[in-house]
C-alpha cells in the first residue's frame, strides 16, 4: 500500500513539473536478477529487491558501450546496486532511484 501511495505521489510530482527533489544521499542494495532480454546492441535487465520484492526493469544498458552485454547478469544472481535517494522539499516524500550510470560502469 504504501508503495502505491508513493508511486501515486511521485506521478503526480511528475505530472504537475513542480517537485522539488533534493538530494538525500545513496544506499546500495542487494537485488536479484530475475531476467534478462538483448535484442540488436541493446538488452534489458529486471531487477528484483531481496527485502521488498518490488521489481524494476532497468532498460538503459548499452552493448553499444558494454564489451560483455547480458552475460554479466544472471538471473537468479544477487547483486549490489547503487541507489540514489531523493527528498521532496514540500511534502517530505522519499524516492529512490537505481543509479544506472553506476550499473554500466561495473557490468559492462
Amino acid at each position: 500500500m504504501k508503495r502505491r501511495i508513493l508511486a501515486i505521489a511521485m506521478l503526480a510530482a511528475a505530472v504537475s513539473g513542480c517537485s522539488n527533489r533534493v538530494s538525500d544521499g545513496s544506499t546500495n542494495v542487494r537485488m536479484t536478477v530475475e531476467a534478462r532480454q538483448s535484442k540488436a546492441r541493446r538488452f534489458w535487465v529486471t531487477l528484483v529487491d531481496d527485502v521488498t520484492g518490488e521489481r524494476t526493469r532497468v532498460t538503459r544498458l548499452s552493448g553499444k558501450r558494454c564489451r560483455n552485454g547480458p552475460e554479466n547478469f544472471h538471473p537468479g544472481e544477487s547483486i549490489m546496486v547503487s541507489f540514489d535517494l531523493y527528498r521532496d522539499e514540500e511534502t517530505g516524500i522519499r524516492t529512490r532511484e537505481i543509479d544506472e550510470g553506476d550499473l554500466d560502469r561495473r557490468f559492462c
